[in-house]
């Protein structure tokens, strides 16, 4: 049920008043500063009891051709339309500082080392010719030989100096020092940057 008093606000803030309504033509006649327009029902938006807006003014209305016969205007369909637009802000950068640390390690691998013993085996024999180096197993034989004056020279092995070698495991612990790197990450606000405290309105 429709109020008698019921007003119908335009977008410019002037009233009118709803003075009756044809629900054949579904229509309302609106009266505003002594002119009267007829408005589809479906153009006026309800805001509350007995309180209806109307997309366009009456000053809109005004000026648009009354309908022959009527003392009436006709309403223009209005329709409102959303343009999107984005654009980029700055909204800060990272700053990286990487600083170079220090630290000791104690290195202890194993290593081979090779010890030889010197061992003089005495042998006094006389012999017909020249004797070679030889090797026995992990023992390097060298003989030793001198000429001694004889009736007749005769070459003698005085001594064979046998070198054995064995190898051994040792560690010698050596402390290094390794450096390695830590990062440090700091913002920096842009121009555009959100405050803590601040909530952004989506």
């Amino acid at each position: 049920m429709l109020s008698s008093q019921a007003v119908v606000i335009d977008q410019d803030g002037e009233r009118g008043v709803i003075s009756a309504h044809d629900p054949q033509s579904r229509t309302y006649e609106v009266e505003h500063e002594g002119q009267t327009f007829i408005v589809p029902t479906d153009v006026l938006t309800t805001l509350g009891q007995s309180y209806f807006s109307l997309p366009t003014s009456f000053k809109a209305l005004a000026r648009h051709e009354m309908v022959a016969g009527e003392d009436a205007l006709v309403v223009p369909v209005v329709e409102e339309s959303l343009a999107l637009s984005k654009r980029t802000l700055d909204r800060g950068a990272v700053r990286v500082h990487v600083t170079v640390g220090e630290r000791e390690v104690v290195v202890d691998e194993p290593l081979a080392e090779d010890h030889v013993t010197v061992e003089r085996v005495a042998i006094n024999q006389p012999i017909d010719k020249p004797v070679r180096p030889r090797v026995e197993g992990d023992t390097t034989v060298i003989p030793v030989m001198k000429e001694v004056l004889l009736v007749r020279k005769q070459l003698m092995l005085v001594e064979e100096v046998r070198l054995t070698k064995t190898r051994v495991e040792v560690r010698r612990p050596q402390t290094v020092t390794l450096r390695t790197e830590a990062a440090q990450v700091e913002r920096v606000d842009g121009p555009d940057a959100i405050a803590p405290n601040e909530s952004q309105v989506q």
